[in-house]
């Protein structure tokens, strides 16, 4: 992404001077492509003019590596969106040393439609509903849906009992303070206010399964949310007991996602991974 500098400046003028990692034959095939847009998802060409302080977005195309090797699971399908079950492992947008080992890559692949984009996004080890955006004319409705919170996200987690019993409700309202590049994100008065609500649907002699509703959702919400009340997921490697980088596989779940769509109401459910303990999960 880059940021314009001067209000009136040619948009291929202004990239070339603020994008100088990137070589003068990149940017021009993402032109020719379409990858260069706006915070809307709107296609940008070499000659408009844009505004002081306007986002432009610049999406690179996935080199020839291997990508993901699993199919995606589609959970909904429509005209111009699908949701689909996101595998743990895989980031939803291309990232890092291996861009093709992420969800967009993987359905731009797997369906022959390159304009897909994701309408939010899930932490790489989080699983469940993830909605893609096929349509390009159809971004900004999404996008828009997510930004003032007319989604409605319902998440499940695994923690340790702890002493918890079935119906037990919480409602947390953290202020979170992320570093502008990654990093472990805290709680801190100085961040950002969030909203969670929390019961607990089952427990078992080890665990308990929580059900999560947030409002928003900053980065490592839930993750943070719950290490802080001092009920850490499952296998967190940021905020677990034992930190391990390692760690693979997460026990939070994006259980189902509902929105309007542009030609009406949409809702997908996902089971929830094999792997997590059965019994917690069913009782």
């Amino acid at each position: 992404m880059a940021r314009a500098g001067e209000a009136g400046e040619v948009v291929a003028e202004a990239l070339a001077t603020l994008t100088a990692h990137r070589r003068t034959w990149e940017v021009a095939a993402a032109f020719r492509r379409g990858d260069v847009v706006d915070a809307g998802g709107k296609r940008i060409d070499p000659g408009d003019i844009i505004a002081a302080g306007q986002r432009v977005f610049i999406h690179s195309a996935a080199p020839d590596e291997p990508g993901w090797p699993h199919p995606l699971i589609e959970l909904w399908r429509g005209d111009d969106a699908r949701i689909v079950d996101k595998p743990g492992g895989i980031s939803t947008a291309p990232r890092g040393a291996f861009v093709a080992r992420s969800v967009v890559v993987a359905a731009r692949r797997q369906w022959g439609i390159d304009d897909v984009v994701p309408a939010h996004r899930l932490d790489r080890l989080t699983t469940g509903c993830l909605l893609l955006v096929t349509d390009p004319r159809a971004r900004a409705h999404y996008q828009r849906a997510f930004a003032e919170r007319r989604v409605e996200k319902t998440y499940l987690a695994l923690t340790r009992r702890s002493g918890l019993n079935v119906g037990d409700e919480a409602t947390w309202r953290p202020h979170l303070l992320a570093p502008k590049r990654g990093g472990i994100v805290a709680v801190d008065p100085r961040g950002v206010p969030t909203y969670t609500r929390a019961r607990v649907l089952a427990v078992d002699g080890e665990h308990a399964l929580w059900q999560l509703r947030p409002e928003g959702g900053r980065r490592h919400q839930l993750r943070v949310t719950l290490a802080h009340a001092g009920y850490p997921i499952l296998g967190d490697p940021l905020y677990g007991p034992i930190p391990d980088p390692a760690s693979d596989r997460l026990a939070l779940h994006a259980a189902s996602l509902t929105c309007d769509g542009p030609a009406g109401r949409i809702s997908a459910a996902a089971p929830v991974p094999r792997w997590w303990p059965l019994r917690a999960c069913t009782q």
